[in-house]
This record gives structure tokens, sequence and C-alpha cells, in this order.
């Protein structure tokens, strides 16, 4: 008996590759902040293997176009329940498969979501701290030159008795 694979799509690595592709997108878009959702696509187009045959761009497309558009809506989903309230934000529609072209499978994905993420974005408001954690987990340096500087506000570091004597 052989697997779906063969002969299908030929080496099994190639379904193992796009799964593992999809599972890392899931992990990154269950983070609710600010640009997960764009920085989880982007990661995803960008890893899925090459679709170098037509069968392989078909099934390329079904994960990513089903994968994307779930996930767009669990991030939705993750938003209200950790922040409250309820919306009726609807995600803009993905276009149907017209091509075979695997970079125009995964720009057409890509472009949906940045559609999606600024459709999302403009309809929901972000907790400030929320968003400040996510720049300074972005931009690390943020937190050191905060800490660092001479404001007034900043500790001041006391010589010890030991120093003084």
């Amino acid at each position: 008996m052989s697997s779906v694979s063969d002969g299908f799509l030929g080496d099994p690595d190639y379904v193992h590759a796009l799964a593992a592709a999809c599972q890392r997108f899931v992990g990154a878009i269950s983070i609710v902040e600010p640009g997960a959702f764009i920085r989880g696509v982007r990661s995803l187009t960008g890893e899925v293997p090459v679709a170098d045959t037509m069968a392989r761009a078909m099934v390329l497309w079904t994960a990513l176009s089903g994968v994307a558009t779930r996930g767009a809506g669990a991030h939705h989903d993750l938003f209200h329940r950790c922040f409250g309230g309820s919306c009726g934000f609807r995600s803009p529609w993905l276009q149907s498969l017209d091509t075979l072209s695997a970079a125009v499978l995964r720009l057409r994905v890509a472009q949906w979501a940045e559609v999606y993420a600024r459709e999302f974005d403009a309809g929901h408001q972000w907790p400030s701290a929320v968003r400040a954690a996510a720049l300074l987990r972005r931009q690390p340096w943020a937190c050191g030159t905060l800490l660092s500087s001479r404001m007034p506000w900043a500790p001041v570091a006391r010589p010890s008795r030991e120093a003084s004597s």
C-alpha cells in the first residue's frame, strides 16, 4: 500500500516541510499582540517549500489559504478572549485560485493578509500595555536606552558605606 504523497506529490519531505511551516504559523499567531498575525503570514509564505509541480501548487494553495484564513479567525477570537468585547468584524475575502504559479499563490496570500491586518487594526484597539510590550520585544535596545538614560525618574546608584570610608 502506498501513501497519498507517492506519485502525486513525490517526495513525502515536501508534505512534511509544508506542514511544519503551517505549524510554525499557528504558533506565531497565538501571540496576541499587534503585528503578530502579519509577521506570522510573512514567515509562512517565506518558509513554505517551493511548489515545482502543478499538484504541489494546488496542495500549496490549499494549505496556505486554509491555514491563513482559519488563523485569521483564531487570532480575532483570541483578541476578544484576552481583551473582552465582541464585534461584527469579518475577514476580507481571499480570492479563489486562478493560477498555479507558486510565486503568485504566495503573493496573493501575503496581500490578503496585509488587507486583513489593516482592517483588523482599524476595528480593534490594542491595550496600551500590550502595544508597549510588543514594541519593546521588537526593539530590545529601547528598554536598555530608557533604563540607562539620566532621566529624573531613573534610579541613581548610591555609593555604599564601605566605598565612602
